[in-house]
């Protein structure tokens, strides 16, 4: 029978079992960690793939129930490392009134005044965005997608952040290259 005469719910869910059967070969061919896999107590496969920034992204089991992301333990150090060192970083030039931003090997920006608040902003932007990989991993509940958007958002507010402390630093004669 022709797939346009059939109830359009039967194509749906025809499709749908399709694209469970793609990931669930995919997944089985890349030999994937085993949460990967679905639920591992109850043997069934994969359902859906919801979205997810870093690591390995959340699913929704065969049975319904929500398989949460998972972010190595290495990642998760590095990021609360570089989270917590730019936090302090800029904090010690804040109150030095001399925030030093590496940019080459060999060259650094030196940030004064209003200039260096302004890029203590965006450092923090960045630390929002590798926090937030973080408490992803221990949100057990399926809301991937607003972890990601806080990423995006961060991720963007930083690199404005960052431009404007450079222009606010070059027209008011507080930023040195070194």
């Amino acid at each position: 029978m022709n797939e346009e005469l059939q109830n359009p719910s039967d194509v749906a869910q025809k499709r749908r079992q399709e694209a469970i059967e793609r990931i669930n070969k995919d997944l089985k061919s890349v030999h994937d960690a085993p949460y990967n896999t679905g639920d591992q107590s109850s043997g069934t496969g994969v359902l859906t793939k919801s979205e997810s920034s870093v690591g390995s992204p959340g699913y929704i089991a065969a049975d319904g129930t929500y398989v949460p992301n998972q972010v190595a333990l290495k990642t998760r150090i590095a990021n609360c490392l570089l989270s917590l060192g730019m936090v302090a970083y800029g904090f010690w030039g804040i109150r030095r009134d001399d925030l030093i931003v590496p940019i080459a090997k060999r060259t650094a920006s030196h940030f004064h005044s209003i200039s260096a608040w302004i890029m203590y902003a965006a450092m923090l932007c960045a630390s929002v965005h590798l926090a937030g990989v973080v408490m992803d991993h221990y949100d057990r509940r399926n809301n991937e997608h607003l972890y990601q958007r806080l990423g995006e958002l961060s991720r963007k507010i930083g690199w404005v952040m960052f431009g404007i402390a450079f222009i606010v630093g070059l027209t008011h004669h507080q930023l040195e290259f070194r």
